[in-house]
């Protein structure tokens, strides 16, 4: 779950009625007086019960019945039994809250988890004003923090302007999501309108780990014991989904085969698919979709230059590199997808490794290249909160004299460079 400040008194009701107290005002128009029925509960006429709840809420069935056509055939109707009711499925506070909506006009939600309860109870009782005001309050508070509970409700009432802005707070860093345990408090229909949308993911591979995730989590809340054949039922109703002949052979080979979830049959028939072998029939239940679902292949590439000051070289190529670092304190202004970094140089370094690591020091990629270009087959993230360092291993190279030069950036992308024997580099990446 998550927290929020609250800046909304809790009990509205109460407040008002304590304002009026204090300035010993008779209530001077039909809102106050309906506010004072509430609190006093004279001339109640029906008593609704909530099973666990402490207290009762003696109410008037003319209050409620003017404002829900649901209360009115409840109370009035051929059905209408008796002086109590029972709600059993309404979660006491929201119903308290909606009671002082009813009474009041009140519509100053004070936390998004009672937004969604009364959203939830607002349908119910076919209040559509309140929805509409439980709709425009979710919509500006959602986050990427919150996003399953909202996605839940927002799919079950079928809001599809909260779905939408639900998958938009997940764009910048859907990676994030599908691979944390919030993903487990996704209800099945929204976990489909997830995987229906063009989140940009670095791998299809994430899709597939976070679908894993969720399977498990559906078996662990059965309490049931999770085995190869349950979580091969459980995730089935998703290969229509995962689009597996948008992975490469290593993701495939990395990520999905350690399941044993997949027959051979039909391990088979993906490789031999992935890698473009033709007339390879692929079992119905698979998705025939290639095409990576992340945006990166769809939209053009952003290119910062960093050129580096004249020089003097010691021409010795035998020599390890002098200055491993090449770029240090690296660090953007919004979050980016790394995918290319091409060299200037009069020498290409031949045999070496590029590694990228993290403020901490982790390692987010090894690559292996020879040339003047190492690119990324699945870019790397960078986020505006991390500084990374770019370092150069192996292979041939000119010693150069350290120099510390500032990158020229495009007001994103700041750091420095620190080795001399490179004359300048591009960084290729997505916004």
């Amino acid at each position: 779950m998550y927290q929020e400040e609250i800046n909304f008194e809790l009990d509205p009701l109460k407040s008002r009625m304590a304002e009026m107290k204090q300035a010993s005002l008779e209530p001077s128009n039909a809102i106050q007086c309906l506010a004072q029925l509430l609190m006093s509960k004279e001339m109640s006429d029906i008593t609704i019960i909530i099973p666990g709840h402490d207290e009762n809420f003696k109410v008037h069935r003319l209050v409620l019945s003017m404002w829900s056509v649901v209360f009115k055939a409840m109370l009035f109707g051929p059905m209408a039994e008796g002086d109590t009711i029972t709600l059993a499925e309404d979660p006491p506070e929201a119903f308290s809250w909606l009671l002082t909506y009813m009474y009041t006009g009140e519509t100053k939600l004070p936390s998004v988890e009672l937004a969604l309860q009364v959203y939830l109870l607002s349908n119910k009782y076919l209040l559509t004003h309140l929805t509409t005001v439980c709709s425009k309050y979710l919509l500006i508070k959602v986050n990427a923090v919150n996003v399953p509970e909202i996605l839940n409700v927002s799919t079950l009432l079928g809001d599809e302007a909260l779905v939408s802005k639900c998958t938009q707070a997940l764009e910048g860093d859907p990676d994030s999501f599908f691979s944390s345990p919030t993903i487990g408090l996704l209800s099945s229909e929204s976990l489909k309108q997830l995987l229906k949308k063009d989140l940009p993911v670095s791998s299809e591979s994430v899709i597939y780990e976070g679908v894993m995730a969720w399977s498990r989590t559906q078996l662990e809340s059965k309490e049931r014991e999770i085995s190869t054949a349950l979580l091969r039922q459980e995730a089935e109703k998703w290969f229509s989904q995962i689009r597996f002949l948008a992975m490469s052979q290593d993701e495939f080979v990395k990520y999905v085969l350690p399941n044993t979830i997949l027959t051979v049959t039909e391990i088979s028939a993906i490789q031999l698919n992935i890698a473009g072998v033709p007339d390879v029939s692929l079992p119905p239940i698979f998705s025939k979709i290639k095409e990576k679902r992340n945006r990166f292949v769809k939209s053009k590439l952003d290119k910062c230059r960093i050129r580096y000051a004249a020089c003097i070289l010691d021409y010795d190529n035998t020599t390890i590199i002098s200055n491993p670092v090449i770029l240090d304190q690296v660090q953007t202004v919004n979050i980016i997808y790394l995918s290319k970094l091409k060299y200037k140089s009069d020498v290409g370094f031949n045999g070496s490794t590029l590694t990228i690591t993290d403020s901490s020091g982790r390692e987010l990629r090894a690559v292996h290249f020879d040339g003047r270009a190492s690119e990324f087959y699945v870019p790397i993230q960078m986020k505006p909160e991390e500084k990374y360092t770019f370092t150069l291993s192996g292979g041939g190279s000119k010693k150069g004299y350290e120099d510390i030069h500032e990158i020229e950036d495009n007001g994103l992308i700041s750091g420095k460079t620190m080795n001399n024997f490179i004359t300048g580099c591009d960084l290729y990446y997505w916004k």
